[in-house]
């Protein structure tokens, strides 16, 4: 008698282990992907000013931070699940303090007991490092209540702190220094934002940005604002694997940007004169 034999399949481990291995291989050519797009769309497009750049801008930061980015446009319900939950006790680290050092060297340098707004203040660390010697006035504006209330608790002198969409908010005063610390990424247009604060900006006035640099929307961000405004001084901090840039922007003078000015300018304020002797 002659038996039938039933042919089967692959055994079920192997079965298992090629589909594992094709999901493993369309994951990491979608990562591709991904890749390829953002070069291309913050490396051309990101910063331009064409007609549709900002809705363009708000729907891939939706894109981004549905893949779990954290350097994109964020719900004002997650800030306040992220300060009430403590996610943000790092930034008194010691891993921060040169960063914030630098900024507040700038500020002592560049506006001496000046007038400093601090454009997504969080809890007013930075004021913390300040010290209340060096500055005349601080305002702080941050997004999250739950920052700005723990904030305010600490009665600064010469100090407020304002809960605002930094994208909207209009200050009612001028500053001798705006500090753009760690918060220029959660913007739709971070060049726009700069733009629309420049008015509040006293002669000679300066921008202070700090950029945690770790993609391609954080490099394109700072190409965007050294393409409108000169950079009068820039430091790179590296600790452990991370990367912080912070820079001085000069705004420039009137309705026109600053540019090609002497590297060797002391200042903005110099900045100024000279583009008003030549005009």
């Amino acid at each position: 008698m002659i038996g039938l034999v039933k042919r089967s399949g692959p055994p079920a481990d192997l079965a298992a282990g090629i589909w594992r291995a094709a999901h493993r291989t369309e994951r990491k050519l979608a990562a591709c992907v991904r890749r390829a797009y953002d070069k291309a769309y913050y490396r051309l497009l990101f910063g331009m000013g064409i007609p549709f750049a900002p809705e363009l801008s708000r729907k891939i930061s939706a894109l981004e931070n549905r893949r779990g980015r954290g350097d994109v446009p964020i719900p004002a319900a997650a800030w306040e699940l992220q300060y009430r939950g403590g996610e943000w006790a790092f930034l008194r680290a010691l891993d921060q303090a040169t960063r914030y050092s630098v900024i507040c060297g700038y500020l002592q340098q560049l506006a001496p007991k000046g007038r400093v707004l601090d454009i997504g203040c969080g809890e007013g660390v930075l004021l913390e490092r300040l010290g209340m010697d060096n500055y005349s006035r601080y305002v702080g504006i941050d997004l999250s209540g739950a920052a700005v209330e723990r904030a305010a608790q600490k009665h600064h002198a010469r100090s407020l702190f304002v809960q605002a969409d930094a994208q909207t908010y209009v200050p009612d005063e001028t500053f001798d220094a705006i500090v753009f610390n760690e918060v220029l990424y959660y913007f739709d247009d971070p060049p726009e934002v700069l733009r629309r604060y420049r008015s509040r900006l006293e002669p000679g006035g300066v921008f202070i940005t700090s950029l945690y640099v770790n993609s391609e929307r954080i490099r394109a961000i700072g190409r965007a604002l050294k393409k409108v405004y000169r950079a009068l001084d820039e430091v790179e901090i590296s600790h452990d694997g991370d990367r912080w840039i912070v820079t001085v922007f000069c705004p420039g003078h009137g309705g026109e940007p600053v540019r090609n000015l002497a590297k060797e300018a002391p200042g903005c304020r110099q900045d100024e004169e000279e583009v008003g002797a030549r005009n």
